[in-house]
């Protein structure tokens, strides 16, 4: 059966139903496990930052800048996951050649 604005009354009664019973579903122990794991690690970095404010200089060839200790450790930390990820790009191709 339609209502005036055409939608089927089935339709808007299962839809209804289903949402109910999305709602009433607990989540997942490992959502809540990762989420809680998210959570902490994300406290330990806001830490970490509050208490490395202090400004560094560093001198790189011709260059000389300052920049504050936490980002200076953490474009380290994102280079060093760089370079990683193509070192194993690259020994990825090489063993897909010799193979």
């Amino acid at each position: 059966m339609c209502d005036s604005q055409g939608v089927d009354n089935n339709d808007a009664e299962n839809l209804q139903r289903s949402l109910a019973a999305k709602a009433k579903k607990p989540l997942d122990k490992g959502l809540m496990a990762r989420l809680g794991t998210a959570a902490t690690i994300l406290v330990l970095f806001i830490l970490f930052a509050a208490q490395n404010t202090e400004s560094v200089t560093i001198d790189f060839l011709s260059w000389s800048f300052q920049l504050n200790q936490f980002l200076m450790m953490l474009f380290s930390a994102a280079a060093g996951v760089f370079i990683w990820e193509f070192a194993g790009v690259y020994s990825r191709r090489a063993k897909k050649k010799r193979s």
